[in-house]
């Protein structure tokens, strides 16, 4: 379900908050777009994915579901080795702040 879901969020990218034309033409469902205004490259999934494997890390290890605890794990998700859409200083200059 998880990879699924990962697809899914990388074929959206391209088109989330893109105008109707830009969807209309291209989202056929036959390649990953560029987004007109975002450089992440197509294909690539984005933080709604990152944010799913944290749920899903939470649940799986039990953890009490309360915000403090997936406030961690979204942080600490994020901070993993580098990801395919973070841009590696934004991504350490976040981690170095949040300690």
């Amino acid at each position: 379900m998880l990879l699924e879901l990962a697809v899914g969020d990388a074929y959206g990218a391209g088109f989330e908050y893109a105008d109707a034309g830009m969807v209309m033409q291209y989202n056929n469902l036959s390649r990953y777009v560029q987004h007109p205004r975002h450089r992440l490259k197509p294909g690539s999934y984005t933080d709604d994915t990152q944010m799913s494997l944290a749920i899903a890390e939470t649940i799986v290890a039990g953890e009490p579901w309360v915000s403090e605890v997936l406030a961690s794990r979204f942080v600490a998700t994020f901070c993993a080795p580098a990801l395919f859409w973070a841009k590696a200083q934004l991504q350490t200059f976040f981690c170095l702040i949040s300690v």
